[in-house]
C-alpha cells in the first residue's frame, strides 16, 4: 500500500482542492483514473485490516492506534465504508441525471439521458496532519510487534518447552 501512496503523490500534483482535503480533477481523466484505482484500492485494503471475517477473526482494534492516528483513521474507514467498499450514508458519490428533449423536431429527434458522476479522486490529510503513509507504517508497527509477541510466545511456550516430546528427546 506505502508503494501506492507514493505512487499517487507522484500523479496527484495539479490537483485543484473543492472542499477541505478532497481533491478532483477533470482535465487529465487518464491519470486520475489511476490514481482513483490505487486510491480505492489503498483504502480497501487498509479498511480489511481493521473488519473481522470467518478466515480472520483477529484484528487491529482503533484504540491501538496513537491518538494522533485517530482522526486519520477513522476518515480513512469512513471513505472505505462510504465510497471504496459500499456507498454508504455519508454520500461520498452521487449522480445527477438530465433528460434532454428538443423542444423542436420532437418527431425526428429521439430524447437522450445524461448522467454525471460525482466520486472523489482521492483526499490528502493536511500538511500539519499525520500523512497517510505514516499511519499505514504506525499500524504496520502494531501489526509486527504483535506477531513477534506471539512468535515469541509460541517459541517459549510451545516449542521450547516441549521439544522433547515434538522430536522425541529426552
Amino acid at each position: 500500500m506505502l508503494v501506492w501512496l507514493e505512487e499517487l503523490k507522484k500523479r496527484d500534483v495539479e490537483s485543484p482542492a473543492l472542499r477541505g482535503n478532497f481533491f478532483r480533477n477533470g482535465i487529465d481523466r487518464e491519470n486520475y483514473n489511476l490514481i482513483k484505482g490505487l486510491f480505492v484500492a489503498a483504502l480497501t485494503f487498509y479498511g480489511k485490516c481493521f473488519s473481522k471475517c470467518d478466515g480472520r477473526p483477529v484484528k487491529p482494534e482503533r484504540t491501538q492506534l496513537d491518538s494522533k492516528f485517530r482522526e486519520l483513521h477513522d476518515l480513512c474507514i469512513s471513505y472505505r465504508h462510504n465510497f471504496a467498499a459500499h456507498s454508504g450514508a455519508k454520500k461520498l458519490e452521487h449522480v445527477k441525471i438530465a433528460v434532454v428533449y428538443p423542444a423542436k423536431y420532437k418527431s425526428k429527434v429521439p430524447f437522450r439521458i445524461f448522467k454525471e458522476l460525482h466520486q472523489p479522486d482521492v483526499f490528502w490529510p493536511a500538511p500539519e496532519d499525520v500523512s497517510m503513509p505514516e499511519l499505514l507504517e504506525h499500524g504496520r508497527s502494531i501489526a509486527n510487534r504483535k506477531i513477534e509477541q506471539l512468535a515469541t510466545k509460541i517459541q517459549n511456550e510451545e516449542v521450547i518447552a516441549k521439544a522433547a516430546l515434538l522430536w522425541g528427546k529426552k
